[in-house]
């Protein structure tokens, strides 16, 4: 990525490539900070390898103004499940599975999802609930038993929606599945699978990995209002926030319970390379074909469009489809998403909490987007 930023430099894209879009650019993001909507913003946007804006403003820390800089890490959440998609694609490019499966070939154990197919899950079709998975977290420093824990999740809900295929329906709990499927047909664990697999295929990555870092690590936040009320019902608020100011409540580092569905932390640059690299025609993530079955938004059983594809969400903009996954969660924020046929990918991460996809790239693109 740093090669890719000092390209850009040179053939000035960063700052100046159009003065009014940059100018317009950096007041609707520095009104985010101005307007404590939250307290540090990473943006970036990249077409071809080239960066076409960057933005790295705010703090990392509110109680010692610690500010972020372009190396700075959030965690992104939900965003991981396309991480989770590739990966399994890869694994039907290997021969080792079909996503026309059925669960019970790789988990029998779970006779209740036997009839679910891989295909179901990555598409969120299944069937499986969507408990709200805000107390699925674990301070870093705590003990964690992650097979004890997937199993008990994955066990106390059995109870399908519906029967699978029938419709769309957003769950966590099958991107979970989906992880232990990797970790049973690789023979590896599920992190160490995305590390060796797709990570280390993308070049020039300056940070994108399950453990929370040491340094240079955004604290999280999340503003003092109803929703920080309501988070003492949702889960321990004593335990893992703090006071920090009269507007922000902070978070101690906490870990994701399962990696599959949310668990990687990450900053705008090494996302960036990421998209850039799925994009590229030659890409070392996947071939062509498993991309275009990745980028396919799926029907459900009346033929009718769910707005998902597999692993990532569907949208249009200023006429041009794009492909995209939302991160939300306490004390953080997150959006990636693609423009497939122009080869663009823009990133935006926040460390304030966000719990729903709330689309903010439709109004930065906009603007590098010809109709």
């Amino acid at each position: 990525m740093r090669r890719l930023y000092l390209l850009a430099i040179a053939i000035g894209l960063i700052g100046c490539s159009n003065p009014k879009v940059n100018k317009d650019m950096k007041t609707v993001l520095n009104e985010m900070i101005e307007k404590q909507e939250t307290p540090s913003v990473q943006y970036m946007i990249a077409s071809g390898g080239s960066i076409l804006f960057e933005f790295n403003k705010g703090y990392s820390n509110l109680e010692t103004n610690v500010l972020i800089n372009e190396t700075s890490r959030y965690n992104i959440f939900s965003a991981t499940k396309t991480f989770t998609a590739i990966a399994i694609l890869q694994l039907q490019e290997k021969g080792l599975l079909s996503i026309d499966d059925k669960l019970g070939k790789y988990l029998p154990e779970y006779i209740w999802l036997k009839e679910i197919s891989i295909k179901d899950l990555l598409s969120h079709q299944s069937g499986i609930k969507n408990p709200i998975p805000l107390k699925w977290i674990h301070l870093k420093s705590e003990v964690f038993d992650y097979r004890k824990w997937t199993k008990k999740i994955i066990n106390d809900n059995r109870k399908l929606k519906w029967d699978s295929g029938t419709d769309f329906s957003y769950s966590n709990i099958g991107y979970l599945i989906l992880g232990e499927i990797i970790e049973k047909v690789s023979k590896q664990s599920y992190d160490d699978y995305v590390r060796a697999e797709i990570i280390s295929n993308i070049p020039n990555v300056e940070y994108l990995d399950f453990d929370t870092p040491s340094e240079n690590y955004a604290t999280g936040y999340q503003k003092r209002n109803l929703l920080s009320f309501l988070l003492y019902f949702l889960f321990d608020k004593k335990k893992y926030t703090y006071k920090a100011n009269r507007k922000w409540l902070g978070l101690y580092p906490y870990v994701f319970n399962g990696k599959s569905y949310g668990g990687l932390i990450s900053n705008a640059q090494s996302l960036t390379q990421y998209l850039q690299t799925l994009l590229d025609d030659n890409s070392p993530l996947i071939n062509n074909e498993s991309r275009n079955l990745l980028l396919t938004e799926q029907n459900n059983h009346k033929s009718a469009p769910t707005g998902m594809a597999l692993g990532w969400f569907c949208g249009n903009l200023n006429g041009h489809k794009y492909f995209c996954h939302a991160g939300g969660g306490v004390g953080y924020y997150a959006e990636i998403r693609i423009y497939p046929e122009l080869k663009i990918s823009s990133v935006i991460l926040m460390n304030r909490s966000g719990m729903k996809d709330e689309r903010i790239l439709d109004k930065l693109d906009v603007r590098y987007l010809k109709k």
